[in-house]
Order: structure tokens, then C-alpha cells, then sequence
């Protein structure tokens, strides 16, 4: 095999590595939000009035929008999407008032996209299945300046922000003469844990007498043990660097 085949395999092979570990969350991460559009009020959400709950389905119709505020940088933001009609469907995340990053769904192209005071600027573009009037999942992962998308668990395109933006809230819009419909949102964001559940009801317990020592010995402190650096997906970022060092040492050897 000629080197530049094998250079443009291994790098492909890197690049699927990455997005293949990047959409698994951290051991033990559960989702901090999920919606699944079951009330018609929409809470914790502002939009405008063409988005609306229709049979358990945000639905969407041409520039309306849905936009939930958070706080949230690194994530991993999963939605089930449908489109009717010619137009575009975006998935916003770190929005805030300044500005904000976005998947545009654009059949069949997937394109990520960077706006901060001003137009939108293309930093990746791949293609994927869009069929219209079939549901399609969207996986969103953000890890410091990379951004990985995969369409129904398949990767779509890999981008980076040398200049990432700061965090914020998550949204949903329709552009053109699409309608889309939305469903089974997710976000599990880095460091970040689950809302907490409702205290369940219980009794006092009982006050049951401690005895007195006979004999006090002097507390020992325990070390605590290291913990990791909370993230979304743990070297992640260096497996290119790792693939790219493989390919230039076959490509010495050859």
C-alpha cells in the first residue's frame, strides 16, 4: 500500500476513534437535562409562538425557535429530530446574548457553525441521511475546542474552535420553509450532576443513647485518594496526536 493510502486510512481511523469516545459520557454521568416535550406549557422554556407541543413533539414551524438558558460548556446534547419541507433545522448550544454555536441541519449537508456578534462563520461541514418525514437522532459533543456530530451513531464531521465561546444555553430553530419536529432531548454536561429527586417522606428517626467510651484514641485523617479532572471524555483530544505520531513512523519506515 502506497504511504499517502496508509496515511489517509490511519487518519480516518483517528478521527472515528475520537467520535466513537467522545459520545459515551464519563463513567457514571447521567444526563443534568432531558425533555421530553409531554407539557404543552413547555417549562423552563422561552419561544416563540410558532413552537408548540403536539402529541408529546416540540413542533417547530418556519423561524420559530425554543431556547432553554443553562450555563453549560463542555456537553453532550442528544435530540431526536424530523424535518418537513425545504429548509434548515439548527441545534444551538452555548447560547447566550453575545453569541452561540450551532449544528445546521441543511439536507443532506451537517454543517457546524461559530457566531459571535455578527454572521455565522463555517468551521466543519459533513453529510448524513436526512430523509424527510423520518425521525433521525442527533448526537452533539462538545469537549474544550473540539466538536463532534454523529447522525442515528454515525460519524458526521469533527471541528475545532481555536477561540471557544463561553458557556450558555441550548436551542432549537427552524429556518426556510422547514417544519421540525423535536423529541427525547438530553444534555449531560462535564461536572455537572443530575437534578436532585424529591425528598420522599419519612419519620423522625429514633434517638437511640451512644455510650460513653472507655477509652478516646486520637482521630487518624485519612489521604484522600487523587480524583480525576471532570470532562466528557478523557483523552479524547490526544488520540489524533497519538494517530498522527503512527502515521509518520510508518511513513519513515516506508
Amino acid at each position: 500500500m502506497k504511504p499517502t493510502r496508509v496515511l489517509r486510512a490511519v487518519l480516518v481511523l483517528a478521527i472515528l476513534l475520537v467520535l466513537a469516545t467522545s459520545a459515551t459520557p464519563a463513567s457514571g454521568q447521567e444526563p443534568v437535562f432531558a425533555e421530553t416535550f409531554d407539557d404543552p406549557a413547555l417549562p423552563g422554556w422561552e419561544h416563540s409562538p410558532k413552537a408548540t407541543v403536539v402529541d408529546g413533539v416540540l413542533r417547530i414551524e418556519p423561524d420559530g425557535f425554543a431556547m432553554h438558558v443553562a450555563s453549560w460548556a463542555d456537553l453532550i446534547l442528544t435530540v431526536r429530530v424530523r424535518i418537513a419541507g425545504e429548509g434548515d433545522l439548527l441545534i444551538r448550544y452555548r447560547w447566550s446574548e453575545d453569541g452561540n454555536y450551532a449544528v445546521r441541519l441543511s439536507r443532506p449537508f451537517v454543517t457546524v457553525q461559530r457566531q459571535l456578534l455578527g454572521p455565522a462563520t463555517d468551521l466543519g461541514e459533513g453529510t448524513a441521511p436526512l430523509p424527510l418525514g423520518e425521525w433521525v437522532e442527533v448526537t452533539v459533543t462538545v469537549d474544550g475546542d473540539w466538536h463532534h456530530v454523529m447522525v442515528n451513531g454515525n460519524p458526521v464531521l469533527i471541528a475545532t474552535d481555536p477561540d471557544p465561546l463561553p458557556e450558555g444555553g441550548i436551542g432549537l430553530l427552524v429556518e426556510g420553509e422547514a417544519v421540525g419536529e423535536f423529541d427525547n432531548l438530553e444534555v449531560t454536561a462535564a461536572g455537572q450532576a443530575p437534578p436532585p429527586a424529591e425528598p420522599s417522606p419519612a419519620s423522625e428517626p429514633a434517638q437511640v443513647p451512644t455510650p460513653e467510651p472507655t477509652t478516646t484514641l486520637p482521630a487518624v485523617e485519612a489521604t484522600p485518594a487523587p480524583q480525576p479532572r471532570p470532562g466528557i471524555c478523557p483523552g479524547a483530544a490526544a488520540l489524533p496526536l497519538a494517530a498522527l505520531g503512527l502515521v509518520w513512523r510508518r511513513h519513515r519506515a516506508n
